[in-house]
């Protein structure tokens, strides 16, 4: 999953993140978009032992355009 990629990869990091986020309001923001406004989306148990390892708040904004077709 890609999103387990991201963590891992920012995990790495979870030093000088916790450094900046002493003196910076710091999260983890994730954008969905849904031209026609349905949105699923799902966090694994793995994925939330990853960000509580991190340690970062994860904002979720959820973007839709509106595409919705006239019934």
């Amino acid at each position: 999953m890609e999103f387990d990629e991201f963590l891992n990869d920012i995990l790495i990091h979870k030093t000088l993140l916790n450094k900046i986020g002493k003196q910076a309001d710091c999260s983890i923001r994730v954008a969905l978009q849904a031209d026609e406004s349905q949105i699923y989306f799902e966090i694994t148990p793995k994925q939330m032992s990853l960000l509580a390892e991190i340690g970062l708040r994860c904002e979720f904004s959820i973007i839709s355009l509106g595409m919705v077709a006239d019934i």
